[in-house]
């Protein structure tokens, strides 16, 4: 497979965020990049930094025997502010009263209130699994200091006495983002454990209306606790957070009616206080380049990714062309970043939509990809599309389908994997879970033969390393690990549908403290789950597009027509169809997003509504609403002066969406 992509740019005054595509067409293969610049955006202005330097901080290994180490010191960027201009507003995480230092919870960024000399920030620490930590949980915990015999801190630290005004400057350095006033990147390191799971924490804000630093300092305060203390074998789940000024990044096709047709990336306000949000702000479209192999139309536009270090977006194809990569297979799919600009991707088929497929690890710093499995050729019936990560740096994939049977004539001769397996960190395979395909009247779609694993996501501060994986032909959601001998099926999806099996192509968001999941189902439901016991999941909520009384009678337009309809009246003429299969909810947010477009690819033709949604979850996460403002669908005010884009007037094929916030 060929890859193509771009270096990011260094300038710091476009803040541009970068996007890598991958190319799929299984003669020739390309990775593309693609530049949105945030400057399309309303922003507040952020005042610069005070003074810009570094912190020794001193950093110890986790040790199996308990060995106390000598720690090593390493350089951490940090930007001093003014308490009455700092730029973040949280809420942050805090891990003991004790101690004013607390850690952004998205991008793990420390923050420490010193009691003379401001605000500090502090860039995250990413371990040898890519795994990211704050300084914060690392100091509460043991594992980092700022004296170098690796003391514990106490009380308040006065960080102007460690504070050294002199700017790191090199390659990899992370640096302040103008636009937010925080940093772009972290420090990678060889460090390979660090266990901060024990350490309760609470929600904190920062006041910017604090005294000037010549008056007297009044101690902060913490808000309840909403991470009590974790029992070894059940996650707690915390309240919603908040929404915050962002926005969505929606990779889609476009319909080849359209003159000069090109797929393309929308660009979407997802911020409630603004005019516009809910709106396309923005598109970027593919152009051809016909001696790399690159069309600018026809491409099925499929999953994405956005890089730890926020510099790429990486998609199933792309808007443009940027360097070659050899990458091993084809059919990529599911993106997961492991830290800095590196991804994993699944690539379910080889160059000729069969079997084998593979996982590839790139790095779209240095334009290089390779295979990250030992012996692949050594596994059979390997069409990987789904993934999960561990804490360990371990991965699960589960197989999902044989591409090329998708060009036959005949849907029963569709061939669904029935596997799922274990891969260690050098990529040689620990374990095949073959899991039994049933054969009992009723039990299956009757589509094809095999389960089909469509997704599969590990379970999210699971002291157990699980996953839960689920099946388009069964409608079982299974449970997996490695301590786990035989796969255990703990749900059975369908009975939210009188326990009628339909094919289900539902991708899946489990919330970060593992306590619940979201999932579409059947391309029609959106389902909210509590998996805080992962063996007996429990519906909390089951929305349906065809039924649901806040959208059944909601007026949408027919695809490709202005012929005004219904949810209802959609699905009555579309066998109850419409297309639910993408969704994402960003870390931290009180909302999350489903598009309604699955494939139209030979035997699978799934378009639905092509529409894109928004959904607000409640404080205590046991039921969502569905938000009406969000909507860049359709615009029926014929008679407003102001046109704007939208996915039905671009005549478009929303398939993922990424979040990225401002």
């Amino acid at each position: 497979m060929k890859e193509n992509l771009l270096e990011s740019s260094e300038d710091l005054k476009n803040d541009a965020t970068k996007l890598l595509t991958t190319k799929d067409n299984h003669d020739e293969n390309n990775d593309q990049l693609l530049e949105l610049r945030r400057s399309d955006f309303e922003y507040r202005e952020i005042e610069p930094p005070e003074n810009l330097g570094y912190i020794n901080i001193y950093i110890r290994q986790s040790n199996r025997h308990s060995i106390r180490q000598q720690p090593k010191k390493l350089r951490f960027p940090v930007a001093r502010y003014h308490r009455r201009r700092f730029p973040l507003h949280g809420p942050f995480l805090s891990f003991t009263p004790r101690i004013p230092i607390l850690a952004d919870r998205l991008t793990k960024q420390t923050i420490i209130y010193s009691p003379t000399g401001g605000i500090y920030i502090l860039p995250p620490l990413i371990n040898f699994y890519g795994k990211m930590f704050s300084i914060a949980e690392l100091i509460v915990s043991g594992y980092a200091s700022l004296v170098s015999n690796g003391g514990e801190q106490s009380g308040p630290i006065n960080i102007l006495s460690y504070f050294q005004p002199m700017p790191l400057y090199g390659r990899g350095i992370p640096r302040i983002n103008p636009m937010t006033g925080s940093f772009i990147g972290d420090i990678r390191t060889s460090y390979k454990r660090f266990d901060t799971r024990k350490y309760s924490r609470t929600h904190a804000n920062i006041d910017s209306t604090y005294d000037t630093e010549d008056d007297d300092e009044k101690p902060r305060s913490y808000q309840r606790n909403y991470y009590k203390r974790r029992h070894p074998l059940k996650r707690p789940h915390s309240s919603a957070s908040a929404s915050y000024p962002a926005v969505l990044y929606i990779w889609s096709g476009q319909d080849t009616s359209v003159t000069n047709a090109a797929d393309f990336v929308a660009v979407i306000d997802f911020n409630e206080k603004s005019a516009t949000y809910g709106h396309i702000r923005k598109t970027v479209s593919l152009i051809s380049d016909p001696e790399k192999g690159i069309g600018q139309i026809n491409n099925e536009a499929h999953h994405s990714g956005i890089s730890s270090n926020k510099k790429y977006y990486i998609t199933g194809d792309g808007p443009k062309f940027i360097c070659g990569i050899d990458a091993p297979g084809a059919c990529p799919d599911e993106f997961l970043p492991i830290g800095n600009s590196q991804f994993l991707v699944t690539m379910m088929c080889n160059e000729s939509a069969g079997s084998l497929g593979n996982v590839a690890v790139i790095d779209a710093d240095t334009c290089i990809a390779r295979s990250l499995l030992r012996n692949s050729s050594d596994i059979q019936d390997f069409n990987p599309h789904a993934f999960g990560r561990l804490d360990n740096g371990s991965i699960f994939t589960a197989d999902y389908i044989l591409p090329v049977t998708l060009t036959n004539t005949d849907a029963l001769t569709i061939v669904f994997r029935n596997t799922v397996r274990h891969f260690f960190t050098d990529g040689s395979l620990q374990d095949t879970f073959q899991v039994r395909f049933p054969t009992e009247p009723g039990s299956t779609t009757g589509l094809g033969h095999g389960i089909g694993f469509m997704e599969l996501k590990t379970i999210l501060n699971d002291p157990l390393g699980r996953a839960l994986a689920c099946g388009t032909n069964t409608n079982i959601v299974y449970l997996f690990g490695a301590g786990i001998p035989e796969p255990v099926p703990v749900l059975d999806a369908s009975q939210v549908n009188d326990y009628i099996k339909r094919p289900s192509a539902g991708l899946v968001s489990i919330f970060p403290d593992g306590s619940r999941m979201l999932m579409p189902f059947q391309m029609r439901f959106v389902l909210l789950v509590d998996i805080v016991d992962p063996l007996h999941p429990k519906f909390l909520r089951t929305f349906d597009f065809c039924t649901d009384e806040s959208v059944r009678d909601m007026p949408i337009l027919y695809p490709g027509t202005n012929q005004t309809t219904t949810f209802s009246k959609f699905c009555l003429n579309n066998s109850n169809v419409v297309g639910s299969h993408g969704i994402m909810f960003p870390n931290g947010e009180n909302r999350f997003v489903v598009l309604n477009y699955f494939l139209k690819f030979g035997l699978t033709q799934f378009s639905g509504t092509r529409t894109v949604h928004a959904f607000k979850l409640n404080k205590d996460l046991t039921n969502f609403t569905y938000d009406h403002r969000f909507n860049p669908n359709f615009q029926f005010d014929t008679l407003s002066k102001k046109k704007y884009s939208t996915f039905h007037s671009l005549n478009a094929y929303p398939h993922h969406a990424q979040y990225l916030k401002l």
